[in-house]
This record gives C-alpha cells, structure tokens and sequence, in this order.
C-alpha cells in the first residue's frame, strides 16, 4: 500500500498530482521451470486536488492482472498475461490531460487508462 498527502504551504492548497491512497497485491505459484500469478492493482478516490491548477478528481477503481510464464533451460522464457482481465474503463489520477484536439477525448479532459490487454513475449537471457 501507498499513501501520500501533499499541501502547499505559501497558500490554503493542495499539490498538484498526487498520488491517491493505492495497492498491488500479487499472489504467485511457481514451481522449477514456470509460474502463475494473478495481481490486484487498485487506488481511492482522489479529491484532495489542486485548485490552483483545475485538477480534476478522480474516482476509485481497481483491476486484475493474470500473468504466467515457462522456461525453457536457462536461456529462454515465454511469458504471457492478460492485463485489466475485467476491461474496466478508469482514470489513474497520475495520467495526462488530453491536449489533442479532433480527438475521441475532449480537450482538458483526463485519459483513460488502458482496457484490457493480453500480450505473449519471449525473453532470451545470456
């Protein structure tokens, strides 16, 4: 877990952009030569923001990972995962604001984090 709090001192404010109340929890399987793990990755709603800079709040939101892997020897390793495994649509209070304009998100408007992903990679390691 992580917890930050940042106010300004010249005036009655919040810092800009911290970090809500946040946590990755993992439980992982491995046995000699591959791994199952599933993460829990969340944070709190942030409304302790900066009126100086318009910063929007942000809601909570938490998502699940699932990842595994197998080795083959000692030199190669094929991993795959599925990332936001519930394709939940959320806004991490440390993104960007969209300064694109023509674009599917409104100009000043936070980004969405990313939807769910799954990848397959290969490691080489010597």
């Amino acid at each position: 877990m992580s917890y930050v709090r940042g106010r300004r001192r010249d005036i009655s404010d919040n810092l800009y952009r911290i970090a809500p109340l946040s946590s990755f929890m993992e439980v992982r399987f491995e046995r000699e030569r591959w791994f199952l793990s599933a993460e829990s990755v969340a944070a709190a709603r942030q409304d302790e923001v900066a009126a100086y800079n318009q910063e929007q709040e942000t809601a909570g939101w938490g998502i699940v990972n699932l990842r595994g892997g197998i080795s083959f020897g000692k030199t190669w390793q094929i991993g795959m995962g599925v990332e936001n495994l519930g394709d939940k649509v959320y806004q991490d209070h440390l993104g960007g604001y969209n300064r694109v304009t023509e674009s599917d998100v409104p100009v000043g408007v936070r980004l969405y984090s990313m939807g769910r992903n799954i990848y397959l990679r290969l490691n080489a390691a010597w």
